[in-house]
């Protein structure tokens, strides 16, 4: 069996210890790193979203495993869609965006319109480039968003 790996850190200036198996911390080094953070910014932030929580060991091995599958889900859609965009004219010129990049983008752009979609927001408009662009903003955390340009008739 794994031997089981303590590491400590503090939260509301009391110092607490967390036991997990070699792979667990791996996992969670790998997913804060992601993120540019520490793994203690990491497992601080997974404990205060569950104030209530009784085991917070088990809070944090389940909050690496939600974020590995997040990234697994994520790296799969994507190659969904490359596979898509590639005999596709309107695909062809897309890309994802995090939500920074997103929101950066548009700022430089001139929307027309917005709709609420249920977990996703559809904006019209026109891009930096003056396109007619559609945006598919997706409202899950970490998740990438949708940008496509409308190519122009020489592009089709």
């Amino acid at each position: 069996m794994t031997e089981l790996r303590m590491r400590a850190f503090e939260i509301d200036g009391r110092r607490m210890g967390v036991r997990l198996d070699p792979a667990t911390w791996q996992a969670i080094d790998w997913i804060a790193s992601q993120q540019k953070r520490k793994w203690s910014e990491w497992a601080r932030e997974q404990l205060e979203q569950n104030p209530d929580a009784d085991n917070m060991t088990a809070v944090i091995r389940a909050a690496a495993m939600d974020a590995l599958l997040v990234e697994i889900t994520l790296a799969e859609r994507s190659r969904t869609i490359d596979s898509i965009a590639e005999g596709h004219p309107l695909l062809k010129y897309s890309t994802t965006m995090n939500d920074d990049e997103l929101a950066d983008h548009m700022r430089s752009c001139h929307i027309d319109g917005s709709e609420e979609m249920g977990g996703f927001t559809v904006h019209a408009g026109k891009d930096e480039f003056g396109r007619h662009c559609l945006w598919i903003e997706n409202q899950l955390k970490r998740c990438p968003s949708l940008v496509i340009p409308m190519p122009e008739k020489e592009d089709q």
